[in-house]
């Protein structure tokens, strides 16, 4: 029987697996989880009746801490406003993601240089 198995290298600068139990804050899992796993699969081939079923995950290089905080956007643009704005361009209100009052700052803790 042919196996099914494939295996994917990932990395990059930074890596956030946000933990379900901190609902504010970006907290990060150490490694890498499952459910990531498959998202990166899903993202490089999708396909409806696939499902792929993560049965391991190899740490190469360990990640290091990093905290730092950003500005997140507390308020989403509505599909009314946009069409609006494409009729009327003159009425655009931007949405700054670096402060103002739809914005709020909060701290997030990740992993960097790691999975590299």
């Amino acid at each position: 029987m042919p196996s099914n198995r494939i295996s994917v290298r990932v990395w990059g600068d930074f890596a956030c697996f946000t933990r379900p139990e901190m609902k504010v804050e970006r907290v990060s899992y150490p490694v890498m989880t499952p459910s990531a796993a498959r998202g990166i699969l899903e993202a490089i081939f999708w396909e409806p009746q696939m499902y792929y079923l993560v049965d391991s995950i190899r740490v190469v290089k360990k990640g290091r801490w990093v905290s730092f905080r950003r500005n997140e956007v507390t308020k989403r643009i509505s599909m009314d406003s946009a069409a609006t704005w494409m009729k009327a361009p003159d009425k655009f209100e931007p949405i700054m993601a670096g402060g103002g009052s739809r914005t709020v700052e909060l701290l997030a803790r990740e992993l960097r240089d790691g999975l590299r």
